[in-house]
């Protein structure tokens, strides 16, 4: 056979397997689009908050629920004994990062509580255990938002209440990583049902959790960090958003939702995009001659669009409000009043490394009353990222950064196979554009909102960061990779060969098969105990 025809005949056969594969997902998804109504598209004006649809009756099973709940806990237990041993046998590699104000902590349970956890209180930890104990005392502080340091103090102030004799660092600590620990269990069984209501394949959401347990980023989720709090709160709002994403009730609530996430991390705000894109639905299509269709431009649509238009924007203040009014509290500390710190060494400190104090007009340019008003972030915000973190468009684009791209690019090829993927079954899908569009488990603001942070990574922040951004802020890279993996292993039977062996169930034997499918499982394993190894011992990962 001639080469091109051979090469022709493999596409060919290539492109009826994509089809098929395709046709097989959708007969799952039960969409019978002759049962589409105008309310299907328009907003709904009543509504039920638990409100349950085909994938929500699925038989799931108690035995699946609960050996996913023992492998989420599996693998927090054994990250917490293995940045013990880690800890133990290396030694902290030397570091100019900030350590927090030097301070005498003496006793046997703050010594037991720094030699078992100390690991996972390293780089940005400190700066968040400082601000929960001390507030925002310099410049350089406001880069971190305030609702993971209110939790770490809160917890902090309660075990320090119930264990006697332990300094409130050291209890902080202790509250920290216990928090976080139990936050990553739950969002692991949110992102099951998140993933099961996305996608209705229960193949693809048990793998996804076991993606998450394993995931490249898992060290930050045990660690004094915000990606356990963060995701919590993203996927449980997007997971309530799913249940009936036209419903305004359950807009607004998600809304309130998003507010904590963006009180969490600057990110958070993109959250409310996921209400918009419904909206948009709403606004852009019709159902006419029982088929859906895009609305045409005439003076009822802008009347609709300006009628819809307050609503989101009150959507986006309800997300804003929280960290609007932070906001205001630092720029009144910082710019109308003069540090009046207390503590000698506290003071010592801050002049010894030159720390720039509340009062400092001088120095706190952004405290400038003629300067450009800040709309979505803090005035403080983008100048303090650019000043002490080099955030910038192009800021990262450095020679000796090079090493730091080729980290992030397996997690963001991912998600740049994700998308080309999910356009190459648009346009294998027979249905049309408005159908497909308006389908309840279109992953289109998914894969939206992974690109935008993608993009964001490469041009604009710290690029190696978008790796622990990705695995915290969107379902979407677990469903590419848990996709992948399911169309590789066609003939597994679902749950049961799921659910074997109980250390790295199905992992490890679809590892075994085929070197392609080693070297995933490499992927997220390298990732997890190198990164895990370079970050208890003050070694820069991500």
């Amino acid at each position: 056979m001639p080469k091109p025809k051979r090469i022709r005949t493999r596409l060919q056969n290539l492109t009826a397997q994509k089809k098929d594969n395709f046709r097989t997902d959708f007969t799952h998804r039960d969409v019978d689009l002759s049962t589409i109504t105008q309310d299907d598209v328009n907003s709904i004006s009543q509504c039920s908050v638990s409100s349950e649809d085909d994938d929500e009756n699925m038989d799931v099973g108690q035995h699946i629920y609960d050996f996913l709940k023992k492998q989420l806990i599996f693998s927090r237990i054994f990250l917490l004994i293995y940045q013990f041993v880690i800890n133990k046998v290396m030694k902290d590699w030397p570091t100019d990062a900030f350590k927090g104000v030097p301070k005498i902590e003496n006793g046997t349970r703050n010594n037991l509580v720094q030699d078992v956890f100390g690991g996972l209180a390293r780089w940005d930890s400190r700066h968040f255990l400082h601000i929960a104990e001390y507030g925002y005392t310099w410049e350089s502080e406001l880069a971190f938002f305030p609702l993971f340091p209110a939790v770490l103090r809160i917890s902090g102030t309660f075990f320090q209440y119930v264990v006697s004799s332990l300094t409130l660092s050291s209890a902080m600590i202790l509250g920290g990583v216990l928090i976080n620990n139990a936050l990553f269990v739950l969002t692991g069984l949110v992102l099951f049902r998140l993933v099961l209501k996305l996608t209705g394949n229960l193949k693809e959401s048990i793998i996804a959790v076991y993606i998450f347990c394993w995931n490249p980023a898992s060290v930050f989720f045990s660690s004094l960090y915000t990606e356990s709090l963060y995701s919590f709160v993203t996927f449980g709002g997007l997971l309530f958003l799913q249940m009936e994403p036209t419903c305004k009730m359950r807009q607004i609530i998600t809304a309130c939702i998003f507010s904590f996430g963006f009180l969490t991390r600057s990110n958070g705000f993109l959250n409310v995009f996921y209400i918009g894109f419904y909206l948009v639905l709403e606004l852009f299509l019709k159902k006419s001659d029982d088929k859906l269709a895009f609305e045409e431009w005439n003076f009822l649509l802008i009347k609709k669009i300006l009628n819809t238009l307050p609503y989101f924007l009150i959507c986006v203040l309800i997300v804003e409000l929280p960290l609007r009014i932070f906001s205001f509290v630092i720029e009144e500390k910082f710019c109308l009043t003069t540090a009046n710190y207390q503590d000698p060494i506290l003071l010592e400190y801050a002049h010894n490394k030159s720390h720039i104090l509340p009062g400092n007009l001088e120095n706190l340019t952004w405290c400038n009353p003629n300067r450009d008003p800040a709309i979505l972030f803090p005035s403080f915000y983008e100048h303090v990222q650019e000043k002490y973190w080099g955030v910038g468009l192009f800021g990262y684009w450095e020679f000796r950064k090079i090493p730091l791209f080729i980290v992030a690019a397996p997690t963001i090829g991912f998600i740049f196979y994700g998308a080309f993927d999910f356009l190459f079954d648009m346009a294998l899908d027979a249905r049309r554009i408005e159908e497909i569009i308006v389908d309840r488990r279109s992953l289109i603001p998914y894969a939206c909102h992974s690109l935008v942070i993608c993009l964001a990574g490469i041009f604009y922040y710290n690029v190696e960061v978008s790796i622990r951004m990705l695995y915290s802020s969107t379902p979407y890279i677990y469903i590419v990779i848990a996709r992948i993996i399911s169309r590789q292993t066609p003939r597994v039977s679902v749950p049961d060969d799921l659910l074997e062996p109980f250390v790295l169930p199905f992992l490890s034997i679809y590892a075994r098969v085929r070197p392609l499918h080693f070297l995933m499982l490499s992927y997220l394993l390298g990732y997890y105990f190198i990164g895990t190894m370079l970050h208890v011992n003050w070694l820069p990962y991500v």
